[in-house]
């Protein structure tokens, strides 16, 4: 019994491992004004909130870099990767 317990317990340290959770980055909306050619203007979600639009699927390249995660993976030997988003529920 303890070495299946030992054996589940390593495989799913495996697995945790393997699984990275990433927020996606986002970026403040802007505005052009039709008044002028060069006047814009940061939109707000409320007084105190900046509103915010996620980067885009160039991100996802921007946050692999950041947190180092293609060198774990070619460490590791991956060869094919796949992505999956969630949406959060408000």
């Amino acid at each position: 019994m303890c070495q299946v317990l030992l054996l589940l317990i390593s495989f799913l340290l495996l697995i945790l491992l393997q699984v990275w959770f990433l927020e996606e980055e986002k970026l403040p909306v802007v505005s052009s004004s039709l008044e002028g050619q060069n006047k814009y203007k940061i939109l707000m979600k409320s007084p105190w909130e900046i509103l915010q639009s996620p980067v885009g699927s160039g991100g996802f390249i921007s946050l692999f870099s950041k947190h180092s995660i293609a060198d774990n993976l070619i460490n590791m030997g991956v060869e094919y990767l796949e992505v999956r988003l969630s949406f959060p529920i408000h």
